[in-house]
């Protein structure tokens, strides 16, 4: 039996967009704003590759919990008909969005089936419900916080998510930021966040 740990690879298009949020209520509906040019943008490239189903969920510029829980359920149900059983999914410590999951193979699959289960069915719709920033799991926050500390940063116990931490240290010293989520999330969490690192585009 190989087992396998499967989270739904980074979309062919990334969906970026700003997180710097000020705390006025403008800053706030400017972010509103480019998060729903974002999804619904992202909805149109699930069109236009016949990922029907992922583009009707985008199409209002939110993605909520129910529809992403129904994407990931037909992720499952994609790998089932491959004969792979995958576990119950659990939701990353990092970014309190993404879930991941270990699968179990008996037999040879076809990497592109793989990502072709992955790709037509939650790919886009991941990206999009993972704009709006939530906050990470408290031990791991707490630990991050240190981590960086650590390294000479001044760490506000306001600052509880990806996005804030982001702000914490220089654009050309992201790298401090992501080794240490990394680092204290193997700590913490062991193998249960193989393959699941914190985004790449902060």
């Amino acid at each position: 039996m190989i087992t396998r740990d499967m989270a739904p690879r980074p979309a062919a298009v990334l969906l970026v967009c700003s997180m710097l949020v000020a705390c006025s209520h403008h800053a706030q509906r400017s972010l509103d704003e480019r998060i729903d040019a974002t999804v619904k943008a992202a909805g149109r490239e699930a069109e236009a590759s016949g990922y029907r189903e992922q583009a009707r969920m985008m199409a209002d510029g939110v993605v909520t919990q129910a529809e992403y829980d129904k994407a990931w359920d037909e992720y499952r149900s994609c790998l089932a008909r491959m004969d792979v059983r995958m576990d119950d999914p659990k939701v990353s410590p990092i970014d309190g969005v993404r879930k991941f999951a270990a699968t179990h193979v008996n037999h040879k699959v076809n990497e592109n089936e793989f990502e072709h289960c992955q790709s037509s069915t939650v790919g886009l719709v991941e990206a999009a419900f993972a704009e709006r920033p939530r906050p990470m799991a408290e031990p791991l926050r707490r630990a991050v916080a240190r981590c960086l500390r650590h390294r000479g940063y001044s760490v506000s116990s306001q600052a509880r998510g990806l996005r804030e931490l982001e702000r914490i240290v220089t654009p050309t010293h992201v790298e401090d930021l992501l080794n240490c989520v990394s680092d204290r999330a193997f700590d913490l969490y062991g193998d249960q966040t193989a393959g699941f690192a914190p985004p790449t585009d902060l």
